[in-house]
Protein backbone atom coordinates (compact mmCIF):
# COMPACT_ATOMS: atom_id res chain seq x y z
CA UNK A 1 0.00 0.00 0.00
CA UNK A 2 1.03 3.67 -0.95
CA UNK A 3 0.81 5.79 1.93
CA UNK A 4 0.84 9.87 0.77
CA UNK A 5 3.09 12.63 2.72
CA UNK A 6 0.83 15.41 4.91
CA UNK A 7 1.87 17.05 1.56
CA UNK A 8 0.11 14.85 -0.91
CA UNK A 9 -3.00 14.35 1.38
CA UNK A 10 -3.28 18.35 1.45
CA UNK A 11 -3.02 18.51 -2.55
CA UNK A 12 -5.48 15.70 -2.88
CA UNK A 13 -7.55 17.32 -0.55
CA UNK A 14 -7.87 20.42 -2.32
CA UNK A 15 -8.32 18.53 -5.96
CA UNK A 16 -10.85 16.89 -4.78
CA UNK A 17 -12.86 20.12 -3.07
CA UNK A 18 -12.43 21.70 -6.68
CA UNK A 19 -14.59 18.38 -7.98
CA UNK A 20 -16.99 18.46 -4.99
CA UNK A 21 -17.39 22.22 -5.70
CA UNK A 22 -18.59 21.52 -9.53
CA UNK A 23 -20.73 18.62 -8.86
CA UNK A 24 -22.60 20.94 -6.35
CA UNK A 25 -23.05 23.40 -9.17
CA UNK A 26 -24.50 20.87 -11.61
CA UNK A 27 -27.09 19.81 -9.00
CA UNK A 28 -28.19 22.78 -8.07
CA UNK A 29 -29.24 23.05 -11.84
CA UNK A 30 -31.70 19.94 -11.04
CA UNK A 31 -33.10 20.37 -8.03
CA UNK A 32 -35.28 23.10 -5.98
CA UNK A 33 -33.08 23.11 -2.94
CA UNK A 34 -30.05 24.70 -2.79
CA UNK A 35 -26.87 22.58 -1.89
CA UNK A 36 -23.54 22.38 -0.78
CA UNK A 37 -20.78 19.51 -1.38
CA UNK A 38 -18.50 18.94 1.33
CA UNK A 39 -15.68 16.59 1.60
CA UNK A 40 -14.41 16.57 4.82
CA UNK A 41 -12.41 13.06 4.55
CA UNK A 42 -9.71 11.16 2.00
CA UNK A 43 -8.36 8.07 2.61
CA UNK A 44 -6.52 5.39 0.81
CA UNK A 45 -7.04 1.68 1.69
CA UNK A 46 -6.30 -1.59 0.23
CA UNK A 47 -9.19 -2.86 -1.21
CA UNK A 48 -8.71 -6.48 0.46
CA UNK A 49 -9.51 -4.20 3.98
CA UNK A 50 -12.64 -2.66 2.48
CA UNK A 51 -14.90 -5.19 4.65
CA UNK A 52 -13.58 -3.66 7.62
CA UNK A 53 -15.19 0.03 6.42
CA UNK A 54 -18.46 -2.05 4.58
CA UNK A 55 -20.36 -1.46 7.82
CA UNK A 56 -19.00 2.18 8.27
CA UNK A 57 -20.22 2.53 4.72
CA UNK A 58 -23.85 1.24 4.74
CA UNK A 59 -24.25 1.94 8.33
CA UNK A 60 -25.74 -1.71 8.96
CA UNK A 61 -28.61 -0.77 6.65
CA UNK A 62 -29.06 -1.65 2.63
CA UNK A 63 -26.93 0.52 0.96
CA UNK A 64 -27.35 2.07 -2.94
CA UNK A 65 -24.36 1.91 -5.44
CA UNK A 66 -23.35 3.05 -8.77
CA UNK A 67 -20.22 2.02 -10.57
CA UNK A 68 -18.70 4.03 -13.57
CA UNK A 69 -15.67 1.83 -15.03
CA UNK A 70 -13.00 3.96 -16.54
CA UNK A 71 -9.82 3.54 -18.63
CA UNK A 72 -7.26 5.76 -19.80
CA UNK A 73 -3.88 6.84 -18.07
CA UNK A 74 -5.17 5.21 -14.97
CA UNK A 75 -7.75 2.60 -15.30
CA UNK A 76 -10.48 1.26 -12.18
CA UNK A 77 -13.79 1.75 -11.35
CA UNK A 78 -15.51 4.58 -9.46
CA UNK A 79 -18.25 3.97 -7.18
CA UNK A 80 -21.42 6.48 -5.21
CA UNK A 81 -22.43 4.14 -2.35
CA UNK A 82 -25.27 5.49 -0.05
CA UNK A 83 -27.99 3.99 2.07
CA UNK A 84 -31.21 3.77 1.59
CA UNK A 85 -32.16 5.70 4.29
CA UNK A 86 -29.49 8.37 3.53
CA UNK A 87 -30.92 8.39 -0.34
CA UNK A 88 -34.94 8.47 0.97
CA UNK A 89 -33.82 12.02 2.95
CA UNK A 90 -31.83 13.30 -0.11
CA UNK A 91 -34.28 13.00 -2.67
CA UNK A 92 -37.20 14.68 -0.48
CA UNK A 93 -34.95 17.33 0.32
CA UNK A 94 -33.32 17.74 -3.23
CA UNK A 95 -36.85 17.81 -5.10
CA UNK A 96 -39.91 17.99 -2.77
CA UNK A 97 -43.26 17.39 -3.54
CA UNK A 98 -41.84 16.03 -6.81
CA UNK A 99 -40.62 13.24 -4.84
CA UNK A 100 -41.25 10.15 -6.70
CA UNK A 101 -40.14 6.96 -5.15
CA UNK A 102 -40.77 4.76 -8.86
CA UNK A 103 -37.99 7.07 -10.12
CA UNK A 104 -35.61 6.48 -7.14
CA UNK A 105 -33.08 3.95 -8.65
CA UNK A 106 -32.88 6.57 -12.18
CA UNK A 107 -32.28 9.83 -9.37
CA UNK A 108 -29.64 7.79 -7.20
CA UNK A 109 -28.02 6.65 -10.54
CA UNK A 110 -27.81 10.33 -11.77
CA UNK A 111 -26.71 11.76 -8.88
CA UNK A 112 -23.85 9.34 -8.87
CA UNK A 113 -23.08 9.49 -12.53
CA UNK A 114 -22.76 13.83 -11.56
CA UNK A 115 -20.45 13.08 -8.63
CA UNK A 116 -18.29 10.45 -10.41
CA UNK A 117 -18.00 12.89 -13.01
CA UNK A 118 -17.37 16.08 -11.57
CA UNK A 119 -15.18 14.40 -8.37
CA UNK A 120 -12.91 12.07 -10.58
CA UNK A 121 -12.98 14.12 -14.20
CA UNK A 122 -11.60 16.85 -11.85
CA UNK A 123 -9.21 15.43 -10.51
CA UNK A 124 -7.96 13.96 -13.53
CA UNK A 125 -7.97 17.15 -15.28
CA UNK A 126 -5.79 18.94 -12.77
CA UNK A 127 -3.71 15.93 -12.18
CA UNK A 128 -3.64 15.92 -16.25
CA UNK A 129 -4.10 12.27 -15.96
CA UNK A 130 -7.22 11.22 -19.27
CA UNK A 131 -9.54 9.15 -18.23
CA UNK A 132 -12.77 7.66 -19.97
CA UNK A 133 -16.08 6.56 -18.31
CA UNK A 134 -18.41 4.04 -18.96
CA UNK A 135 -22.29 4.07 -18.43
CA UNK A 136 -23.06 3.91 -14.55
CA UNK A 137 -24.43 0.94 -13.82
CA UNK A 138 -26.86 0.74 -10.45
CA UNK A 139 -27.09 -2.17 -7.65
CA UNK A 140 -29.30 -2.65 -4.71
CA UNK A 141 -26.32 -5.07 -3.54
CA UNK A 142 -23.65 -5.02 -0.62
CA UNK A 143 -20.65 -2.87 -1.84
CA UNK A 144 -18.60 -5.92 -0.96
CA UNK A 145 -20.89 -8.58 -3.36
CA UNK A 146 -20.67 -5.28 -6.02
CA UNK A 147 -16.93 -5.03 -5.80
CA UNK A 148 -15.78 -8.79 -5.39
CA UNK A 149 -15.39 -9.31 -9.11
CA UNK A 150 -12.62 -7.04 -8.90
CA UNK A 151 -10.95 -7.89 -5.62
CA UNK A 152 -10.52 -11.59 -7.40
CA UNK A 153 -9.02 -9.73 -10.40
CA UNK A 154 -6.72 -7.25 -8.84
CA UNK A 155 -5.53 -8.87 -5.06
CA UNK A 156 -3.44 -5.77 -4.20
CA UNK A 157 -6.07 -3.03 -5.62
CA UNK A 158 -6.09 0.12 -3.71
CA UNK A 159 -9.24 2.45 -2.96
CA UNK A 160 -9.58 6.02 -2.97
CA UNK A 161 -12.04 6.49 -0.55
CA UNK A 162 -13.81 10.04 0.17
CA UNK A 163 -17.17 10.73 2.57
CA UNK A 164 -19.18 13.29 0.81
CA UNK A 165 -21.63 15.64 2.74
CA UNK A 166 -24.38 17.08 0.94
CA UNK A 167 -25.26 20.23 3.15
CA UNK A 168 -29.39 21.34 2.10
CA UNK A 169 -31.53 23.25 3.64
CA UNK A 170 -29.71 23.02 7.45
CA UNK A 171 -29.85 18.82 6.84
CA UNK A 172 -26.61 16.71 6.49
CA UNK A 173 -26.68 13.14 4.54
CA UNK A 174 -23.31 11.32 3.62
CA UNK A 175 -22.72 9.27 1.29
CA UNK A 176 -19.16 7.92 -0.05
CA UNK A 177 -17.35 8.27 -3.30
CA UNK A 178 -14.84 4.82 -4.06
CA UNK A 179 -11.96 5.14 -6.66
CA UNK A 180 -10.06 1.86 -7.15
CA UNK A 181 -7.25 1.57 -9.02
CA UNK A 182 -4.93 -1.49 -10.15
CA UNK A 183 -1.90 -0.71 -8.02
CA UNK A 184 0.23 0.21 -10.51
CA UNK A 185 -1.75 2.95 -11.47
CA UNK A 186 -2.18 4.62 -7.75
CA UNK A 187 1.87 4.92 -8.76
CA UNK A 188 0.85 7.26 -11.72
CA UNK A 189 -1.74 9.21 -9.65
CA UNK A 190 0.99 9.92 -6.85
CA UNK A 191 3.54 10.81 -9.43
CA UNK A 192 0.91 13.65 -10.93
CA UNK A 193 0.08 15.08 -7.48
CA UNK A 194 3.63 15.02 -6.74
CA UNK A 195 4.18 16.84 -10.29
CA UNK A 196 1.52 19.72 -9.24
CA UNK A 197 3.12 19.88 -5.85
CA UNK A 198 6.29 20.79 -7.71
CA UNK A 199 4.64 23.53 -10.13
CA UNK A 200 2.60 25.26 -6.89
CA UNK A 201 6.05 25.14 -5.37
CA UNK A 202 8.42 26.43 -8.08
CA UNK A 203 5.55 29.43 -8.99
Amino acid sequence: MIALTPLQQDALQEFINIGAGRAAGRLNELVVSRIQLHVPEVKMVPIRNLGAFSYHLSKGHQAYTVILPFDGECSGKAAFVITEKDSDQLLRTLVGDEYNASLKQDTVREIGNILINSLVGSLGDLLEVLLFFRPPEFYSDSILEVLLEEMNRHASTVCLMNTVQFDIQDQMVTGHVLLIFQNMDINVLVWKINQQISKKTDG
